[in-house]
């Protein structure tokens, strides 16, 4: 598309000087195609930044080992290792939920009937 608008504009200045044109037809032409072959581009840059913000949020890993030969006990290593990082990851995690817990007081609403009198609760009105 933005070769395009430069394909435009340069067709618009060539009508121009063949004097082709209508008084102003030029100006307009080349500052709109121009300006939309920027927006063009801002857009662009601006769909590669999010596709590279959803490729980083899904967190996967940048390459899966599908087969290996010859590494039994390095294997055994890594996979106590990640375990291992995954068991601290959790703890903290639960840490981090446990003290928002602490933080957000809960709130206790009855629900079903309104008590009645004679079910053990008094009922008063304040005036």
């Amino acid at each position: 598309m933005t070769v395009l608008a430069f394909e435009e504009t340069v067709r618009a200045v060539v009508e121009h000087l063949s004097g082709r044109t209508v008084p102003g037809w030029t100006s307009l032409m080349v500052v709109v195609c121009l300006s939309n072959a920027a927006l063009m581009i801002a857009v662009g840059l601006l769909g590669e930044y999010v596709a590279k913000i959803f490729e980083e949020g899904k967190d996967r890993p940048l390459y899966v080992v599908a087969d290996t030969w010859n590494l039994d006990e390095p294997t055994a290593l890594v996979d106590m290792q990640i375990s291992a990082s995954m068991q601290a990851q959790e703890t903290l995690l639960c840490r981090s939920l446990a003290s928002q817990a602490k933080l957000q007081r809960p709130t206790m609403t009855r629900l079903g009937n309104p008590p009645r009198p004679g079910d053990g609760e008094t009922l008063s009105r304040s005036r």
